[in-house]
């Protein structure tokens, strides 16, 4: 990767980080609960890297959401490692973070 590119690839996540940021500047603190004490996720099938990158790249295009679809897509192979420990964290743990 380029130094431009990466300095691109900077300069949209800070200006889209920043309009979220400003646009819930005024809302309320998140809240979160967590799963019932009965409630255990004994079985599933973790997902691998692979899967992540599938399904990224078949995500359809999105404007609303503060990520640009295109980015995410570029970057599917370089991010897979990370989503998908985070998805098998949250699966077996039973939290979205």
């Amino acid at each position: 990767m380029s130094t431009v590119n990466a300095s691109v690839r900077h300069r949209v996540f800070e200006d889209k980080f920043a309009k979220v940021r400003a646009s819930t500047a005024d809302a309320d603190q998140p809240t979160f609960s967590s799963a019932p004490v009965d409630c255990v996720q004994r079985v599933f099938t973790p997902v691998t890297q692979a899967d992540v990158v599938a399904l990224v790249r078949s995500l359809p295009e999105c404007s609303s959401d503060p990520l640009p679809t295109w980015l995410l897509k570029n970057n599917a192979n370089m991010l897979a490692m990370f989503l998908c420990r985070l998805f098998n964290w949250s699966l077996e743990h039973g939290i979205v973070p």
